[in-house]
């Protein structure tokens, strides 16, 4: 699962905060929690690793990690 680009878990129903551990998916360009439950802080690891990001129509808290001031293709993301 080491070279995932791809991860597309939008409208699962997911609960509970996002797991850390996204931050070992090292080839991983498309990260899509959207529509769902997800709760909690966003994890600064996942700014490392995506092309896209989509945390929108979740109940996430806090702010935006700084470490997303330096997305590394940051062409698109989408918080709510």
């Amino acid at each position: 699962m080491i070279s995932l680009v791809r991860l597309n878990l939008s409208s699962n129903s997911l609960t509970g905060p996002i797991p850390s551990s996204i931050g070992n998916l090292t080839s991983l360009f498309y990260l899509m929690l959207n529509r769902n439950s997800l709760t909690g802080n966003i994890p600064e690891s996942l700014s490392a690793l995506t092309f896209y990001v989509d945390l929108s129509y979740n109940q996430l808290i806090g702010t935006i990690p700084n470490s997303f001031e330096n997305f590394k293709f940051s062409w698109l993301y989408e918080i709510d």
